[in-house]
C-alpha cells in the first residue's frame, strides 16, 4: 500500500510538471506584435495592464475630465448636454451608455462598458497584432489550468490519506509519498497563483514588452488618448 501511494505521487507530480509546463509554454508564445511599429493609445495600455475592466475605468476617467460626463459626489456618472468627442469608439460606446442610464453607478457602468462591443472589439484587435493571446491559445491555457487545479486537489487528498498510513503503519514509502506530495501541491499552487488575474489580460511576450517600454515612458511607445496615429 505504500509503495502504491509512492508511485501514485510520482505520477500526479509528474501531470503538475506537465500541466504547468505546457501553460508556460502558451504564456509565453507569439510572435512579434504589429503594434511594435505604432503608438498604443491609454486604452490600449490600460487593456494589456489590467483587461477590460480597467480599460472601462480608464474611458470614464477619460470622459468626466473632458467634461463629457459628470461624476457627482455620490459616486454615480450622469451625462452632460455637449462634451467633446473625437470619434474613438470606446469613448463613443460609454458616452451612450451615459446617455442611456444616466446616474449609474461607476461601479455597474464600469462593468456595462467592460462588456461592451466597442471593448470586446479592442481586445481582439490586440490579440490579432499579437499583444494578447487568442481565443484558441486561452481555450488551451483553461483546459491545462483546470488540469493543474485538479491535480492539485488529488495532491492534497494524498497528503491526507498519507498521513493517515503514516500515523497506522509508518514506512519509508509513506514517507517519501507524503514529501512528494506535499512538494506537489505547494508546486500546483504557485504555478496557478494569480491565474484570474492574468486571464483578464492573457498577455503575450510582446504585450509585456509594449507595457515595459509604457512604463519607462517611451516616447515611441505610447499615444495620448484618443490617437490612433501610426509610429
Amino acid at each position: 500500500m505504500n509503495l502504491f501511494l509512492l508511485l501514485a505521487a510520482v505520477a500526479v507530480a509528474i501531470v503538475v510538471a506537465a500541466a504547468a509546463a505546457a501553460r508556460w509554454r502558451i504564456a509565453h508564445s507569439g510572435a512579434r506584435a504589429e503594434s511594435s511599429y505604432r503608438n498604443l493609445t491609454c486604452y490600449e495600455l490600460a487593456y494589456l495592464a489590467g483587461g477590460p475592466e480597467r480599460a472601462a475605468e480608464t474611458v470614464i476617467a477619460r470622459l468626466v475630465s473632458i467634461g463629457a460626463a459628470r461624476l457627482a459626489s455620490s459616486g454615480r456618472v450622469h451625462k452632460v448636454k455637449a462634451g467633446r468627442m473625437d470619434g474613438d469608439p470606446v469613448e463613443e460606446a460609454v458616452a451612450g451608455v451615459v446617455a442611456r442610464r444616466s446616474g449609474l453607478t461607476v461601479a455597474a457602468l464600469k462593468q456595462e462598458v467592460a462588456r461592451s462591443v466597442a471593448v470586446q472589439e479592442l481586445g481582439k484587435s490586440l490579440s490579432g497584432e499579437g499583444l494578447l493571446l487568442t481565443d484558441g491559445s486561452k481555450a488551451l491555457l483553461r483546459g491545462w489550468s483546470r488540469l493543474l487545479l485538479w491535480a492539485g486537489v488529488a495532491a492534497l487528498a494524498g497528503v491526507v490519506v498519507t498521513l493517515v498510513r503514516l500515523f497506522g503503519a509508518p514506512s519509508t514509502y509513506a514517507l517519501f509519498a507524503l514529501l512528494v506530495f506535499g512538494g506537489t501541491a505547494v508546486a500546483a499552487w504557485v504555478a496557478l497563483r494569480g491565474h484570474r488575474r492574468y486571464m483578464r489580460a492573457p498577455v503575450t511576450p510582446s504585450g509585456r514588452a509594449a507595457l515595459a517600454a509604457a512604463r519607462r515612458g517611451d516616447d515611441t511607445a505610447t499615444s495620448p488618448c484618443p490617437s490612433r496615429s501610426r509610429a
